[in-house]
């Protein structure tokens, strides 16, 4: 790889994965509790019905967030060392490149959504299926204006009597519905097109037990929720620290839900395994509780055993819990030896403020 080619890398990947890490972990938010309620029933009725995965974010908790503006800061202040990284250095310059970028504010996109199927087994003619759902207070001609200036072109029409933004060049496959309020969806041609159905009450949304699969996450900025294939899991049992691990242990699970939390010093993860029973969430929860063991008898690096020594497993009724919770320092030191992996920066840590 040359050296402007790493550079171009560098760039790209510190913008991207900070963008990642500020929006994606928008869970992790101290003023959760004074926030009106995200887990409102609004939610599932704008989602297309026959999706597998939602996953929703609060854009504003999440950006002033002070556990995430420490690991976004923390994260950029590491892979900046690296001599060839010519991207943002901490979040304040985030913001600003991405204002640069498209000419729009990320701190007026309030809540996205995002949606979409899995692919079939046979992806022979598969076509992807992905939407975002926006609100925001960005205008629909600075929106516009923002993806053309990306190289994309469009073609204004109408679905539904709503406005429908259709690629106008070859290979373009990013579709846009503008619903008026700020509020857009963007993605593949059915998603769109769907979602501006759901919207005009022209066809259904999530069926009650995919909503209310939903409904078992905790009302924080980021949730999510996804659907558990039926037959896809391998039949053969897997040997993992010399324990044999089956993978139809889990072909009870109908759905996985969860949220990213910052609760005062603590950040974590919560996920919900949802079956039919009790009994099968015993059985599943005993297979999860065995690989974490198997998994820990194997691994050889003391980050990855500590990552298992914090995970803890339960059960209430018919729904498994897995949880993973460190204090922010902790997170914040395990984020730093990633970051640092990642970039070949072997220095210490860098002193908390």
């Amino acid at each position: 790889m040359t050296n402007r080619s790493r550079r171009q890398l560098m760039k790209v990947s510190g913008a991207a994965l900070a963008s990642a890490l500020t929006t994606s972990i928008a869970g992790c938010t101290t003023v959760s509790d004074s926030l009106p309620s995200i887990g409102s029933p609004s939610d599932m009725e704008k989602i297309p019905e026959d999706v597998d995965v939602v996953a929703r974010g609060d854009v504003e908790a999440t950006l002033e967030d002070d556990a995430v503006t420490t690991f976004v800061n923390r994260y950029l202040e590491i892979i900046s060392q690296d001599e060839y990284y010519e991207g943002p250095e901490d979040k304040e310059d985030v913001l600003d490149e991405f204002e640069d970028e498209t000419d729009l504010e990320l701190q007026a996109a309030d809540t996205a959504m995002g949606f979409s199927k899995y692919p079939p087994e046979d992806q022979r003619d598969y076509d992807p299926y992905i939407g975002l759902w926006l609100e925001t207070d960005w205008s629909e001609d600075d929106v516009v204006d923002s993806l053309e200036d990306q190289g994309l072109e469009f073609d204004e029409t109408t679905h539904e009597d709503e406005t429908l933004y259709e690629p106008d060049q070859e290979y373009q496959t990013l579709y846009m519905g503008s619903l008026g309020s700020g509020e857009y969806v963007l993605g593949t041609e059915d998603a769109v097109e769907e979602a501006i159905e759901v919207y005009v009450d022209e066809t259904d949304s999530v069926d009650d037990d995919f909503a209310d699969a939903y409904d078992e996450t905790a009302d924080e900025p980021f949730r999510f929720v996804g659907t558990v294939p039926e037959g896809r899991l391998p039949s053969d049992s897997v040997d993992v620290g010399g324990d044999s691990v089956n993978p139809q242990d889990y072909a009870t699970v109908n759905y996985v839900a969860g949220t990213a939390y910052h609760d005062g010093d603590d950040v974590g993860v919560t996920v919900k395994l949802l079956t039919e029973s009790e009994s099968d969430a015993t059985d599943v929860k005993q297979g999860i509780e065995g690989a974490i063991s198997a998994t820990k008898a194997e691994v050889e690096d003391e980050d990855a055993e500590d990552a298992l020594d914090s995970l803890e497993v339960s059960r209430d009724g018919a729904i498994v819990v897995v949880e993973a919770a460190k204090t922010v320092e902790e997170a914040t030191e395990l984020l730093e030896k990633v970051a640092r992996r990642m970039v070949g920066v072997e220095s210490q840590l860098i002193p908390q403020e």
